[in-house]
């Protein structure tokens, strides 16, 4: 499920502090987490869908498909990207972009499944489904990893395993950004503010429906309470987002071996 590409922000010195592995040697597994558990997590992301004027689902047709295929986008660019041509060819269609709450996407449609001549899609943002599926080459020269090649249902997540963003709640816990690009930048604020001169970003990259299907089964290998998702956002609003991103310093540095096995 997770793939490691180290993106660094400075050099490391000799005897720094790299780290740790984002799989523990320890047995430890935890509990699953709910349904209400899961929907509050995934409450922070919307997703995009292409509506007709009667607010019903805009179905397309694939050669070779005997179902419909129903759409639900991480981003508005990418809906408008595929409808838009479609729309352009036929006069009179009056469709438009409407966002949606993944969380009610994920449970509601998706899984539910109460229509079995649709198959439902998840697509992601093309720009970090490429910048994932490059992150996985590069870490397994040799080989040729399946994941991030399909153009829908396989959706990166981006991490830095030692970042910490501090929630409403007032709580401590790993950002898991739909963005590279936001998790970089939040990645170079904390170093910016951390007084740990020798924190060198290493950036991981998951897959979502993967981690889904992982946070409801028996003895998980991750604690995905202690984990939140960003949703993907412009950088001048990112800045105000991760104000409070930083990195733990010495001793209160977090494992992450307290979130995965």
């Amino acid at each position: 499920v997770f793939c490691s590409n180290a993106i660094a922000f400075s050099v490391p010195k000799e005897g720094t502090r790299q780290p740790t592995s984002l799989f523990s040697s320890t047995s430890e597994t935890f509990r699953p987490m709910s349904r209400a558990d899961v929907e509050n997590w995934l409450a922070t992301v919307p997703v995009y869908a292409v509506l007709d004027e009667t607010q019903g689902l805009v179905l397309l047709q694939e050669e070779g498909n005997e179902k419909e295929i129903a759409n639900f986008f991480l981003s508005p660019e990418t809906a408008q990207a595929l409808y838009s041509p479609i729309k352009q060819k036929n006069e009179g269609i009056n469709w438009d972009v409407s966002q949606l709450g993944l969380a009610q996407v994920w449970f509601d449609i998706i899984l539910a499944n109460e229509a079995p001549d649709v198959e439902y899609r998840l697509v992601p943002d093309p720009k970090q489904l490429e910048t994932a599926r490059k992150m996985v080459e590069q870490n397994s020269p040799n080989e040729s990893p399946e994941i991030f090649k399909a153009r829908y249902n396989e959706i990166p997540l981006f991490l830095d395993q030692r970042l910490r963003v501090k929630t409403e709640s007032g709580e401590d816990k790993v950002p898991m950004y739909l963005s590279l690009q936001n998790c970089m930048s939040t990645c170079q604020q904390a170093m910016e503010a951390s007084s740990d001169s020798d924190y060198q970003s290493e950036i991981s990259v998951a897959e979502l429906t993967s981690l889904l299907d992982q946070m409801q089964t028996e003895r998980a290998e991750c604690d995905f309470r202690e984990t939140v998702l960003i949703p993907s956002m412009p950088e001048i609003d990112q800045k105000k987002e991760t104000s409070s991103a930083k990195i733990p310093d010495g001793p209160q540095l977090m494992s992450t071996d307290d979130l995965w096995d």
